[in-house]
């Protein structure tokens, strides 16, 4: 995943609302590097949705959004609505 620009899966007009289990397997070398991103992570806004059982390692993050102010950043997920549960998640990020 690491030679690409990520999308967050799920937006403010779209939400994800479904439910995603990771089985236990890793998302390896997740990037995002714009710096105008307002919503930062590997789902960006969920809405009633479970996201859990996800491994993530070497993410790297860091320099997204840094033209922004008020912007959301997590490495599973950045904004949870409602009912939106995250859980039994491990996250690795990137050695510098």
């Amino acid at each position: 995943m690491s030679t690409d620009e990520w999308i967050p899966i799920g937006t403010a007009n779209k939400p994800f609302t479904g439910s995603y289990c990771g089985n236990g397997c890793e998302i390896i070398g997740l990037t995002m590097t714009d710096p105008n991103a307002k919503i930062i992570g590997l789902f960006g806004v969920a809405d009633g949705a479970n996201i859990y059982n996800i491994t993530m390692r070497d993410y790297d993050i860091r320099s997204a959004g840094r033209n922004v102010t008020g912007k959301s950043i997590a490495p599973i997920l950045a904004l949870g609505l409602e009912d939106t549960r995250s859980y039994d998640n491990q996250v690795y990020p990137k050695e510098k």
